[in-house]
């Protein structure tokens, strides 16, 4: 308990430097951008000049809008309120293609009905984060993402043909360790009654695969496939 205790708090604390980062990075940056062209568009004695500035403020209002948009579906996707996990997962490999140019092959069945509130934010947050991994340390610049029942669990795997890495089965880091984000993802599956397995090995890609015990009878689902 001790050692779940520990990871849920470092958790907690790394999503808030993440949002911290967030604000910082894009927010911020923004709101420094448009003050700037907003002194320039004060000073600009040229009429069609003026309303180039005009322009150009405008799409970058837009761009901060659609930023914060997307921070706050990070932070809670309005779709998991609905209980439509897919539709978030969606959403979320949106942004990822958006901003970094990382392509999702996604296939997902709706098996939302299937899961608690709970389960399903782990299952977001689990595959959320392994994507992320992928785009940061995979030196590739697209994965699978694969979501789907299985008896009476469901199952979510999200495999890279990236570099790989080291990562024992046993493997306990201290907080702040490089691969606390790993073993986060192993605890909120646990936390929910779930499971989680890392696959990986340096030149052979990384396969993270997530089990989730369904919270009612089983009923079967069709599959939809898209790509971002």
């Amino acid at each position: 308990m001790q050692r779940v205790s520990r990871l849920v708090m470092q958790a907690a604390e790394n999503e808030r430097k993440h949002l911290s980062r967030e604000l910082h990075d894009e927010f911020l940056q923004y709101l420094v951008a448009l003050k700037i062209r907003v002194k320039l568009l004060a000073e600009e004695p040229d009429k069609e000049e003026r309303g180039r500035s005009r322009a150009r403020i405008a799409d970058e209002i837009l761009d901060t809008m659609r930023t914060v948009k997307r921070m706050i579906r990070g932070l809670l996707p309005p779709e998991l309120e609905d209980h439509r996990l897919s539709s978030a997962l969606r959403s979320a490999f949106h942004d990822v293609h958006e901003v970094f140019g990382f392509t999702v092959h996604a296939h997902l069945e709706p098996v939302e009905d299937r899961l608690n509130s709970h389960s399903l934010l782990a299952l977001y947050r689990i595959v959320q984060e392994a994507v992320a991994n992928a785009v940061r340390h995979a030196t590739v610049m697209e994965a699978t993402v694969t979501l789907k029942s299985d008896g009476n669990q469901v199952v979510a795997e999200i495999r890279d043909e990236g570099c790989g890495f080291e990562f024992p089965d046993s493997y306990d880091p201290p907080p702040g360790d490089g691969h606390l984000g790993l073993v986060g993802m192993r605890e909120r599956a646990t936390l929910v009654g779930g499971s989680l397995t890392i696959q990986s090995s340096p030149g052979k890609g990384t396969t993270v695969r997530a089990v989730m015990p369904f919270s009612d009878d089983d009923r079967p689902a069709a599959v939809v496939t898209d790509q971002w």
